[in-house]
């Protein structure tokens, strides 16, 4: 029973990469089932046994990377350090999770407006949870005087859009390490460029 239960999720991980792969390079409205079920070495009914849609698939891949950086988001939070280390922490782990995912991540960034529905409630209940921890730091480097913001908020968005776009850049510079980059951002963010 064990045996076949971990052979059901071997399965469903190699359908999941197999649509990573084609999300990633083709787009995900450029992706048939057929296709998932050809890369995947499946036929179309094997692959409907185990994701009921293409769609399914594509939250599949959302909800993985979501969870994976709330939790580790949350480990961030609970460390004893400032909100400037606090900060630091997360985008390296944002980008760390980045350069491990790479095509994920890819999906991640660029198919959100192709979840409908619930499922495209359940990520943006996500999305904006993660939004909330950096607000939340920012707000805690500003009560300290650690920080100084017009606008938290705006602040928030600006530092996960420039992760976000790492999605697009990072995978295809393996010379930079991911900390040089982390160090980049965040000094950015914090000091600008002006002298």
């Amino acid at each position: 029973m064990i045996k076949e239960a971990e052979k059901k999720k071997e399965r469903i991980n190699h359908i999941l990469e197999a649509a990573t792969c084609l999300f990633s390079e083709k787009g995900y409205a450029n992706v048939t089932v057929q296709e998932i079920a050809d890369r995947a070495g499946l036929n179309k009914a094997t692959l409907y046994y185990h994701m009921e849609s293409k769609e399914e698939l594509l939250f599949s891949i959302f909800d993985t990377i979501c969870s994976l950086l709330i939790r580790k988001f949350r480990e961030v939070m609970k460390r004893p350090v400032s909100p400037a280390q606090k900060l630091r922490d997360i985008i390296y782990v944002y980008l760390d999770t980045l350069s491990k995912h790479p095509q994920a991540f890819r999906v991640f960034v660029s198919e959100g407006r192709e979840l409908k529905g619930s499922h495209q409630k359940h990520i943006h209940r996500e999305c904006n949870l993660m939004i909330r921890i950096v607000e939340e730091i920012l707000h805690e480097g500003v009560e300290k005087g650690l920080f100084r913001l017009p606008d938290i908020t705006t602040a928030t968005l600006a530092i996960l859009g420039m992760c976000n776009w790492a999605a697009h850049w990072l995978p295809s510079h393996q010379e930079i390490p991911v900390d040089h980059v982390c160090q980049t951002f965040f000094y950015l963010i914090t000091q600008g460029i002006l002298t």
